[in-house]
Parts: structure tokens; C-alpha cells; sequence
């Protein structure tokens, strides 16, 4: 016959099984649950002391807000959950959140409780063997730089889980990252973009492409409107960009705090910003009604429109056209984002100080300039062993 006896220790009973072992039972006190009812558990063990031990566990973790509670709730769940939470961010980077965490889709289904490292060594190890279907045959492995950004969000995400009383660690920051290598992105010489700027001279949009060469962002450029150029003080203001998510256009702040920003045009961007608001106030009176409004939520008329006043409707045709643009110039053909790239390089190379480089290019911080965009170049290096060389012979070159 089993006998149950209630010892001095609070919620601790000895009970006393018929065969004559003695286990003890524990049970807690936790509160409410979320629909109100009581919310008590119990652990069963041999001795007095590991009771007492996970009593003292328990109770601390209760009364800290530590204490992970049981549930069945799922990564994919809790991944839902974090991203529909995310608030005052750019669409963009929404976008690529919910892209990274759409690789979570063969583990989405495991309890967040009991989410491993093993479960996440696999999915990078598939991700990397053949993560990304081309079509519906041929698969290809993602980069490790694709790998580690869903790392990257998926830890934040268990972080949240984390603070939500839903686990205990976060398994994402004890996986093994792929290693990254350094690509060396590419970029044109001055002389290069001079023939550019020379070949664009005739086309209609020949100061978008300037200001592009000068180092604007993509969306900086396309988000420009009249009311940001000033051509009697021979300036402009930066204080907004568009991006383009699941095809429609989006215009918000810049990428960084620091990308609100007035910059000094020199007189050639001015006199083709000048010609190029002449052709569009001739052009608005030809088309009459047909001629766009301005945009409303952005501020006037957009500088880069077609000839009805009317924006691409894909940011990307623009990189397009700059590419086309280059290739017809007889150019090394590469992103336009390298435009960016050239334009720091350059500004280096030619002694500007990193901090002024990186308040014209609207950086977060100079060392983010320095680390990520400064490049050298053929030219730069010979003339650098020019100056090695004439130092140890005396004749005393310099850059």
C-alpha cells in the first residue's frame, strides 16, 4: 500500500511506495496561465535533495522572469511572430528578413524547445550543398554570405524567444559559420568614367548619370525631386530614397542617419540639372494632362522621369541602362552600384580625408568607408612603387 506523507518542506511529499522505496513529490505553484487558470507543476524524484534543488531552480526562475515554461509552439511560429513585429524598419529590409527566414522551411515545423544545434548544422550544410532550385531541375548551393545572414536573423529571432520565456539559449549563436571571402569589387579609373561622362552627354538623363558617377546611391538618385535642387546656391539635398519592393515603389529616409545630407554640385552637374528642368517644364506643357502629377507623398516632381513625368517602374531598368550606357562607351562592364565603389576609391586615392569621403557618400561612420569601400587601383599601385623606389634611390617621388 502506497502512504503519502507531507514533510515540513513546503510542497515537498514523501511518499512511500508498497514495495518500501521512497520517492518525493514536488509541485510548484507558477501563477496564471494566458486563459487564467491555475498554473501548478510537478516533478517526482528519489531524494529530499533534488527536490529541494529543483525547487530553489524553479522558484527563482519564477520570481526572475527566467523560467521557460513548456510549449509546443514551433520556430516557424515564433519566426512569424518576430518578423510581424518588426516595426519603423525600411521595406527593404522586411524584405530581406522574410527572404531569409523563407530558408528556414524544412525545420519550421520543429518545437522552438527543441530546436538543436544538430537541426541547424543540417540546414546549413543543405543550404550550402543545394539551397536555391533554378527553375524546377537544377539546384545550386546559396553563398556562405546567404547562410550567415539567416544565422544573423535567426539568432535575433531566438533572442526575442529568449525574452519571451520560451527558451533557455539561443542555438543559432553556437552554430559554425561558413567563412566568407572577400571579393574584390571592381571599379573604374578616373579616366574611365570621364569617357563615360563624355559618351552620356547627349542623353536625356545625362545628369542622373552624373550625380550617379559623383556617388549617389540608386535610390538616392531616383528618390531626388525639383524641390531637393537648389541650382542658385548650386546644391542639392539628400532626405530621400526609393526602393522597390515586390514590384512597387517605396520612398522612406536613406539607408543610414548620416545619408541625409546637402551636397555641393560643381558647375557642370548644375548647368545639366539646369537643362535637364528646361526640357522637363517643355515637355510637361506638350503633354498637357497627360504629363504625371507630382508625387504626393514624396514631395513634388521626381528628377529622373521619362518624357511624361513619370518614374521607371522598376528601379532595376535604371541599373540596366546604366550598364547598356557603359558597354556602349567600349567600358569594362560592371554594377552600377560600383559607380559607389569608384567614386570612394577615387576620392582615397586623391587625398580626401575619410571622414569628408564619408560624410559626401552619407556613411554611418568613416571606418565603415574605409573597411568596405576603399579599393586600389593599377595605376595607384604603380605609382606607389614609384615612390618605394625613389625614396631608396634618392630620387624622391611622391603620390
Amino acid at each position: 500500500m502506497t502512504t503519502r506523507e507531507r514533510t515540513r518542506e513546503s510542497g515537498i511529499t514523501k511518499i512511500t511506495m508498497a514495495s518500501g522505496r521512497v520517492q518525493y513529490r514536488l509541485i510548484v505553484d507558477m501563477g496564471k496561465r494566458p486563459d487564467g487558470k491555475r498554473d501548478q507543476r510537478c516533478w517526482t524524484v528519489a531524494t529530499m535533495a533534488q527536490a529541494k534543488a529543483i525547487r530553489a531552480k524553479v522558484t527563482t526562475g519564477r520570481d526572475d522572469g527566467t523560467l521557460v515554461r513548456p510549449t509546443k509552439i514551433t520556430l516557424g511560429e515564433v519566426a512569424d511572430s518576430w518578423l510581424a513585429g518588426r516595426r519603423n524598419i525600411r521595406p527593404a529590409t522586411i524584405r530581406s528578413y522574410r527572404d531569409s527566414l523563407a530558408l528556414l522551411q524544412p525545420i519550421r515545423h520543429v518545437p522552438v524547445q527543441a530546436l538543436s544545434r544538430a537541426h541547424l548544422d543540417g540546414l546549413v550544410a543543405d543550404l550550402l550543398d543545394h539551397g536555391r532550385r533554378v527553375g524546377n531541375v537544377q539546384r545550386k548551393g546559396l553563398s556562405p554570405r546567404s547562410v550567415n545572414l539567416l544565422l544573423t536573423v535567426l539568432g535575433s529571432v531566438l533572442d526575442q524567444a529568449i525574452q519571451d520565456g520560451l527558451v533557455a539559449r539561443n542555438v543559432a549563436r553556437m552554430v559554425e559559420r561558413p567563412r566568407q571571402t572577400k571579393t574584390e569589387r571592381p571599379t573604374w579609373t578616373a579616366d574611365q568614367i570621364g569617357t563615360l561622362l563624355r559618351a552620356v552627354a547627349s542623353d536625356r538623363l545625362a545628369p542622373a548619370w552624373m550625380l550617379t558617377t559623383n556617388g549617389l546611391r540608386r535610390g538616392e538618385v531616383l528618390g531626388l525631386t525639383w524641390d531637393d535642387v537648389d541650382l542658385d546656391a548650386g546644391t542639392i539635398t539628400i532626405r530621400q530614397a526609393r526602393t522597390d519592393v515586390a514590384g512597387k515603389a517605396h520612398h522612406g529616409p536613406p539607408k543610414s542617419a548620416k545619408g541625409v545630407r546637402t551636397l555641393p554640385l560643381d558647375p557642370g552637374l548644375v548647368a545639366a540639372l539646369g537643362s535637364l528642368r528646361d526640357l522637363q517644364a517643355i515637355e510637361a506643357i506638350e503633354a498637357g494632362e497627360a504629363y504625371a502629377a507630382p508625387c504626393s507623398d514624396c514631395g513634388g516632381h521626381h528628377v529622373v522621369v521619362d518624357e511624361l513625368g513619370h518614374q521607371p517602374r522598376a528601379a532595376q531598368s535604371y541599373s540596366d541602362r546604366f550598364v547598356a550606357l557603359v558597354k556602349a562607351a567600349g567600358l569594362p562592364v560592371y554594377r552600377l552600384h560600383d559607380a559607389r565603389h569608384t567614386s570612394v576609391t577615387i576620392m582615397i586615392l586623391r587625398g580626401v580625408p575619410i571622414p569628408v569621403v564619408s560624410a559626401w557618400h552619407g556613411h554611418a561612420t568613416p571606418d565603415f568607408t574605409y573597411r568596405n569601400y576603399a579599393h586600389s587601383q593599377d595605376d595607384a599601385l604603380s605609382a606607389a612603387g614609384r615612390v618605394l623606389s625613389g625614396a631608396y634611390t634618392g630620387a624622391g617621388e611622391t603620390l
